[in-house]
């Protein structure tokens, strides 16, 4: 089975028992041990999978990291697990902070079972970096991502190639989320910008008002027709009809339950995010 046939059957069961996910423990059992499995080491090897994984000096006594793994038979990855739900972005991990500056692993995880958010010392040498250089979605994941994660299979392991990649992802990544922060909350400088290049008159502040809401529902514009034609395309992938798939409007209706479950997990998140764009909503 490749890698991204495990990876969804991961997120297809995770999503069937996800009433059930309640703990940390039942995400570990769930969801965290068969990820780190189908990237092809032994959870039940301890040589290779160490949980509980205590480090002899540098911590905290009685501290402990839910997971230490092993390539090559050197500690190359320390795993930190938190239960399915939780905000990665509002979790303290102080543990793996410390773990990091005090063993040989170069790559840390932080997980809630589904997102998977990858660490290195890519700022300053053994000091963990404060933002994760990828993120892996096992709910939202593409080819380009699987390349990615391949690169931490036990068959292809590498440090220097990971490394190799790594800054132009945590950029790649940050500069996204400024991107999707413009387009939330539109700066002045921005709307200064697009009006000196589409508007001929003067610009006083008067015009910049004016051009924020014109601005704003541009980018709200220009992201539905993108979604859109990318759900064109993966539905004609899918052997769907697609000419029931126009540009977004707001009388798009939600799709059948039957049509959704013939869609694979990825498939079914973009049809549902489609629709949730063009509902109608106040231009604010």
């Amino acid at each position: 089975m490749e890698l991204s046939e495990k990876l969804s059957s991961i997120a297809r069961r995770g999503e069937d028992q996800v009433s059930h996910i309640q703990s940390e423990e039942a995400t570990k059992t769930a969801l965290v041990l068969p990820f780190i499995s189908a990237l092809g080491y032994d959870p039940f090897d301890t040589r290779e999978v160490t949980p509980e994984f205590t480090a002899d000096v540098g911590t905290k006594k009685g501290e402990k990291v839910d997971y230490a793994i092993r390539a090559d038979g050197n500690l190359s990855i320390l795993m930190e697990c938190k239960p399915l739900g939780t905000n990665l972005s509002n979790v303290q991990y102080s543990q793996l902070y410390r773990y990091f500056a005090c063993t040989d692993a170069k790559f840390a995880i932080l997980t809630n079972g589904f997102e998977y958010r990858f660490y290195s010392d890519l700022d300053s040498q053994n000091k963990l970096d404060t933002q994760p250089f990828f993120t892996f979605d096992l709910a939202d994941f593409n080819e380009q991502d699987i390349e990615e994660i391949k690169k931490f299979t036990k068959p292809n392991f590498d440090i220097d190639a990971i490394l190799g990649t790594a800054n132009r992802l945590k950029y790649t990544n940050l500069a996204k989320q400024a991107i999707a922060e413009v387009f939330h909350d539109i700066p002045e400088e921005f709307v200064k910008f697009i009006v000196g290049n589409i508007y001929e008159g003067r610009q006083t502040r008067q015009v910049v008002e004016d051009f924020t809401p014109i601005i704003k529902e541009a980018g709200k514009l220009y992201i539905k027709e993108q979604v859109a034609q990318r759900l064109r395309g993966a539905l004609a992938n899918n052997d769907i009809d697609t000419r029931t798939i126009s540009e977004p409007d707001n009388t798009q209706e939600a799709p059948s339950q039957m049509m959704m479950e013939s869609l694979p997990l990825k498939k079914r998140l973009m049809l549902i995010t489609s629709c949730a764009l063009s509902w109608p909503k106040k231009l604010t």
